[in-house]
């Protein structure tokens, strides 16, 4: 039976055990996580949470630059061949499949929502086919138009 009623291992009360390990959980839990996330062409990267963050943060913007060039080429009285248009659309469709979990993430922590860590966790993973998608959208626009002259 422990002494004076309090209860050890090893000799150390086991009040201090749990406490040193909740503050390691804590410790550990604060820390930079590096995580390793593939990119559409399956290279391997490398990273911490901020720089996660900033790249998540520059794919949005990427995508919604890409959009934003796809319907104001199209809305501005540009004249495309049918088939010019064809790509245009499907491109465009491709970046909006491809990046519809971020902004849905978007959406969400504008309005305030909290963290869905297994629907954040999906997101995260669709952040390079995401940024493929909006590289591949801005290529197919740039062809376009320069191939029409405009």
């Amino acid at each position: 039976m422990p002494e004076h009623g309090v209860l050890s291992v090893w000799g150390v009360p086991v009040t201090l055990i749990c406490r040193n390990l909740i503050a390691a959980v804590f410790v550990v839990m604060s820390c930079a996580c590096v995580s390793t996330l593939h990119s559409a062409d399956g290279v391997a990267m490398r990273m911490t949470s901020e720089e996660f963050r900033a790249y998540a943060e520059k794919v949005f913007r990427l995508q919604n630059e890409v959009i934003s060039a796809i319907t104001f080429a199209v809305e501005d009285g540009r004249v495309f061949e049918a088939n010019e248009l064809a790509l245009i659309e499907a491109a465009e469709d491709a970046v909006l499949e491809e990046c519809v979990d971020i902004n849905r993430i978007a959406v969400q922590r504008r309005d305030g929502g909290g963290l869905r860590p297994f629907r954040d966790a999906k997101a995260a993973r669709a952040v390079p086919n995401c940024e493929a998608a909006a590289l591949r959208g801005r290529a197919a626009l740039a062809d376009v138009t320069s191939a029409s002259g405009q």
